[in-house]
């Protein structure tokens, strides 16, 4: 066959081929016709929201994607019906304390906790001191609770201020108690030595000298940073020196050797005025710890906490409630 007839044919052949890819492209499979609006189907309680039918160029037919055409169309799948119990910064109707409704509820509920109650040996000696624990959940947020009220069974009480430096050479001012979220508030039901409550800070150990029950953590930094330090001074005072607890000053226990230069320096460093002007610019100076007492020298409030079971309701400042606990 001659050439030129060859050619001829071939050339035949493809202008038949590419009209029909032309006819089959610009036609629906389905026989549907493209529209360029959303339809929405509702099936029972399933509404199902489908995307514009995208026309398809004559590659994206055989499913040749060479880039810049739109996916497929999706459907999404929304609920219209069904109910939950958490309504409202998702505090479950269960979690509503009994007898209170949503209403009731303050705006740091959950946020702010009672942890514990920690009760006393009532066959020990006393004071018998109830202790509870409330804890910060607020993230960064600071949140005052001074003027919050414990109530529970058998009566209630304020929550008392504090002194967040509890500098030794200032007066304590007395500011309001916040907590944000890792802190903890210790309310103790006894009379303190003095009337005085403190964010816990890295030297408030020493003030176990003055009294304080319960016992305050005692985690001092020690009095010489280094042992280069304290090899200045004599073999007996170096003994003495290690010889001394953490947080325990040198009026517990007078040295029986004569060096006035190693008891001077002690008086001015293991005791909480000493170890506070020392470290009171260190980055952990301040712990997440406040303590304060609940009693005064006219009535301590052991008495309205049941020793065995009780109900306490943490309010706001607004009679509003924060948390629940049982025990």
């Amino acid at each position: 066959m001659p050439k030129g007839v060859i050619i001829t044919v071939v050339i035949v052949f493809m202008i038949l081929v590419i009209g029909v890819l032309v006819i089959l492209a610009t036609t629906s499979s389905d026989g549907e016709v493209p529209s360029d609006n959303a339809t929405t189907t509702v099936e029972g309680d399933v509404s199902t929201e489908t995307e514009p039918v995208q026309r398809r160029g004559l590659f994206e037919f055989f499913g040749w994607n060479l880039g810049g055409s739109n996916p497929p169309a999706r459907e999404v799948e929304t609920s219209s019906s069904g109910s939950s119990s958490n309504t409202g910064n998702g505090i479950r109707d269960e979690d509503i304390p009994h007898g209170y409704t949503r209403a009731d509820l303050s705006q740091y509920f959950g946020k702010i906790t009672v942890d514990d109650v920690r009760r006393p040996n009532l066959n020990s000696a006393p004071p018998f001191i109830y202790t509870i624990v409330i804890a910060g959940h607020t993230g960064e947020t600071r949140v005052p609770v001074t003027n919050w009220k414990l109530q529970t069974n058998h009566g209630s009480v304020f929550i008392p201020k504090g002194d967040i430096t509890l500098s030794p050479d200032t007066n304590v001012s007395g500011e309001a108690i916040s907590l944000r979220d890792g802190e903890v508030l210790f309310l103790h039901t006894n009379t303190p030595p003095h009337a005085i409550n403190f964010r816990l800070n890295k030297c408030t150990g020493y003030l176990n000298e003055e009294g304080f029950l319960p016992k305050l953590p005692q985690e001092c930094p020690e009095v010489f940073k280094t042992r280069s330090e304290l090899s200045l001074f004599s073999a007996e005072c170096q003994d003495y020196v290690l010889s001394l607890g953490r947080c325990e000053g040198p009026l517990s226990r007078i040295p029986e050797f004569n060096d006035g230069h190693c008891f001077a320096t002690l008086l001015t460093r293991a005791e909480y005025r000493g170890c506070f002007n020392a470290h009171r610019n260190d980055s952990d100076f301040a712990r997440n710890e406040w303590h304060a007492w609940l009693g005064t020298n006219a009535r301590e409030f052991s008495d309205i906490f049941d020793s065995r079971h009780d109900r306490v309701l943490l309010l706001d400042d607004r009679g509003k409630i924060v948390d629940e606990f049982f025990y």
